[in-house]
């Protein structure tokens, strides 16, 4: 459990990964969760954003993908917009809880847009798609135990679809981005956009 300058509580995501354990010249976005009557509701505050810092992205882990789709794209449609005070080099990163160093680290990654879109029925080569208990790849069905291993059998993931059901919580999202950006090392061998689906 972090704390904002608002005082609000967020739990962060729990995984190990070595990752960037500082980040400096920073401005902090938070997705609070909320519940307001029967709905869960992400509260997203980015007063404190600029555009001349990297940004570290701090999300609640018990919020579904469903529920950061349109704060999300809100936050990344601003930060990719060019504008005279735009800064090259800047980058963007996910904050989470080391389960093993017990520290907060910060996982890089490069994401520019969030589209809703139904996978193709034929994945053969173009997608992989990941569900809440299993994830499919070339027509095939697997455990997230074998994720590890899927992810290496290919050098560049640039022209892969990547779908995520957006029942699944941001918790385990980010633990598959984390195997994803760690296994590939290279930004430009990961596409750009994420597709959600229902």
């Amino acid at each position: 459990m972090i704390t904002s300058c608002s005082k609000k509580g967020l739990k962060l995501p729990q995984l190990h990964a070595k990752t960037v354990t500082e980040v400096f010249n920073n401005s902090q976005i938070w997705v609070f969760y909320d519940i307001q009557g029967q709905d869960t509701i992400a509260v997203l505050n980015r007063n404190n954003s600029i555009s001349t810092t990297n940004w570290l992205f701090n999300f609640d882990r018990r919020l579904q993908l469903k529920h950061l789709f349109e704060p999300f794209n809100k936050v990344l449609a601003k930060r990719h917009k060019k504008s005279m005070h735009h800064v090259d080099g800047m980058r963007n990163y996910f904050s989470f809880s080391d389960t093993v160093d017990r520290k907060i680290k910060f996982l890089s990654f490069n994401i520019k847009t969030i589209i809703y879109k139904n996978p193709l029925k034929d994945t053969v080569n173009t997608e992989v798609i990941f569900y809440e208990g299993s994830f499919n790849f070339k027509n095939k069905n697997y455990t997230y135990k074998n994720l590890d291993s899927i992810l290496q059998t290919e050098d560049d993931w640039s022209k892969t679809a990547f779908y995520y059901q957006d029942k699944l919580t941001y918790d385990s999202y980010l633990r598959i981005k984390a195997k994803i950006y760690i296994l590939s090392k290279i930004d430009t061998l990961i596409p750009v956009t994420d597709f959600y689906f229902k």
